[in-house]
């Protein structure tokens, strides 16, 4: 599981209903699904619904291939892996192809039969369609965004690995939300140049390793302040609810010293 970053930003512009609402986020019933939604500024690309994550490779080949009927190039598909540290040779991929292949009846339907994992889908496509669009989808999301899956996408163009969770609006004009590793910081940046705010940001991540205070005035960054000491203590309290100073735990120490700069 990642850190858990709390963020708190505190809009002191007179438009600051307008540009909270705008991040509002909902489900398809109206229900409110964040306060703070990364999607508003940059969208997810449709693409990403239709990959395979757990079959990625198999689906990249499968479409490179032309559905098996051209021969396969190793050094194409290269370009759209997404574990460029998993290298297979075009006999192992193809082999792999094959053997998933085996599982589709003739009618293109899946024949698998897996138990359902409460955490992961690992199962495959349900037809040879799925899987070709899934290919398809990797190609066109590379191209587009020079990404190839969820993740990388989240982490490129949201600077988190999800979207934000535990939102809520601690007051009419600030909001409050976590996020896994690091805090949305291109995406807030963006929000406050598109309705010049000024505001200040703080963050704080639960294991110590960073913590920062940022100030805009009318949408532009004109203060920044990572990993003070000063601030160390008060956004701990402020952000996770605890008085630092007061901690018995060792460990949080240990975890300061060990992670002393904001990870990549």
């Amino acid at each position: 599981m990642p850190n858990h970053v709390t963020t708190s930003i505190l809009v002191h512009s007179p438009n600051f209903a307008e540009a909270l609402a705008f991040m509002h986020g909902t489900n398809e019933n109206g229900e409110t699904t964040s306060h703070f939604d990364l999607s508003k500024i940059v969208p997810e690309p449709v693409e990403l619904d239709l990959i395979s994550n757990a079959h990625a490779e198999i689906s990249l080949a499968y479409y490179l291939t032309d559905r098996g009927q051209k021969d396969f190039d190793i050094v194409e598909y290269y370009k759209y892996q997404s574990k460029p540290h998993v290298q297979m040779g075009a006999n192992e991929v193809m082999e792999k192809l094959h053997t998933e292949l085996a599982k589709y009846d003739a009618d293109g339907n899946s024949t698998e039969k897996l138990e359902p994992n409460p955490f992961f889908d690992l199962s495959l496509p349900k037809t040879l369609d799925d899987l070709y669009k899934s290919g398809e989808a990797i190609v066109k999301l590379t191209n587009e965004y020079g990404v190839s899956n969820w993740y990388d996408f989240h982490c490129k163009f949201w600077d988190t690995k999800w979207n934000t969770y535990d939102s809520f609006l601690a007051s009419d004009n600030e909001v409050r939300f976590d996020s896994a590793w690091s805090s949305p910081e291109c995406i807030i940046d963006k929000w406050a140049k598109m309705f010049k705010l000024d505001m200040t940001v703080k963050a704080f991540d639960e294991g110590h390793c960073f913590w920062f205070v940022r100030e805009y005035v009318k949408g532009e960054l004109v203060e920044s302040r990572d990993n003070d000491e000063a601030d160390h203590a008060e956004l701990c309290l402020d952000l996770k609810g605890y008085d630092y100073s007061e901690c018995e735990d060792e460990s949080v120490e240990e975890t300061v010293e060990e992670n002393p700069i904001r990870p990549s």
